[in-house]
């Protein structure tokens, strides 16, 4: 039977509901009755998959695309040493400056705040570092994947774009043309 109280099915068909205990009658006809309609929860299947596929391209679009790193922070820290087509990490319009370096290289450490510096003083300047080392490696990782990629022999090493994204310079003239901004925005 059904109850027109609580909405609910009795199991069995005594006069008083096992859900809310109230008495039901069996001479009113269901018509009468309210039925509950159960609202379609947005915790779906489909809705959670749609929101996890979302969730997981927002993490990778984040780390693909160097979204709110640290100043520390690589743009391939996610996977360093490893090769990658640097050009879609450019921002057109800008004088673009990607700095290959090595954590275990003291000049690298000591450009990078320097390179920060620049960043500031110049808004039509973008710096970039990309880790040579893959995990694990105790040395300047010269044979990983990245430095071959580009045939980094010594880190330092830079690879400069203009405003159209265009390479203009890498090596060691893009590093001379690197310390040559540095020392005409006077910084040391």
């Amino acid at each position: 039977m059904f109850c027109p109280h609580c909405n609910n099915e009795t199991p069995d068909d005594s006069y008083r509901c096992s859900h809310c205990g109230k008495i039901v009658t069996e001479n009113r006809p269901h018509a009468q009755f309210k039925f509950k309609v159960a609202k379609k929860s947005p915790f779906n299947a489909t809705n959670m998959i749609a929101a996890l596929a979302v969730l997981g391209l927002a993490v990778v679009l984040y780390f693909v695309l160097g979204g709110n790193k640290p100043a520390n922070e690589a743009m391939n820290s996610y996977l360093p040493g490893s090769e990658m087509v640097v050009e879609q990490y450019l921002q057109k319009g800008k004088f673009n400056i990607l700095f290959f370096y090595s954590q275990k290289s003291k000049p690298c450490k000591k450009l990078l705040p320097m390179l920060k510096k620049l960043e500031k003083k110049r808004p039509d300047i973008v710096t970039a570092r990309l880790d040579i080392d893959r995990e694990g490696m105790t040395e300047i990782d010269l044979e990983s994947p990245l430095a071959k990629q580009f045939q980094i022999d010594q880190v330092p090493f830079f690879l400069v774009y203009n405003q159209d994204g265009l390479r203009i310079q890498e090596g060691r003239p893009a590093a001379a043309m690197v310390f040559q901004l540095l020392k005409k925005e006077g910084i040391q």
